[in-house]
């Protein structure tokens, strides 16, 4: 079930691999795929009702309509210093790096207008292609996280140590 192409090379995929299927009632039964281009060093993702072999790939769920910005040399530097800290979030991160190459930039996306954090994030741009996606808010629930150990530590030490 491969006959559509790369969407960023043009060169034809290995095999998809079904990596879920879901089965509603009133509705036809959706799966969703996954393969790896070779030669782009990208997962790409699609979902299909049925066998559907017409349905092309996809490298990002991002699309040019939804970038905001291209991230600075500085703002770059300073979300790597970020994610460093967080050890759950390091390996996701450099997964999202892993096909970069040394052209390719960081944008800033936001997919709808709301406040929900999982909408917003920073996606990979090649030319006019757009690869996987970075969501922020997982740095900012892990920082989070890690201010409520901080306000544990130090009140556990002030009835406990201090006193």
């Amino acid at each position: 079930m491969n006959k559509q192409p790369c969407p960023i090379c043009g060169r034809k995929l290995p095999r998809g691999e079904q990596i879920g299927h879901i089965s509603m009632e009133d509705a036809p039964h959706v799966h969703m795929w996954k393969t790896h281009c070779l030669y782009c060093a990208v997962t790409l993702n699609r979902i299909t009702q049925h066998d559907e072999e017409h349905v092309p790939w996809s490298s990002s769920r991002v699309t040019l309509a939804n970038l905001i910005r291209q991230l600075g040399d500085d703002e770059f530097a300073g979300m790597q210093d970020r994610v460093k800290q967080y050890p759950s979030i390091l390996n996701v991160w450099r997964e999202f790096l892993k096909p970069r190459r040394p052209n390719d930039e960081i944008w800033r996306y936001a997919i709808s207008t709301t406040d929900d954090p999982y909408d917003h994030g920073l996606t990979v741009r090649r030319a006019h292609h757009l690869i996987g996606s970075f969501c922020e808010a997982s740095v900012f629930w892990e920082e989070i996280d890690q201010s409520i150990e901080d306000c544990r530590a130090m009140v556990d030490y002030i009835f406990n140590d201090a006193l």
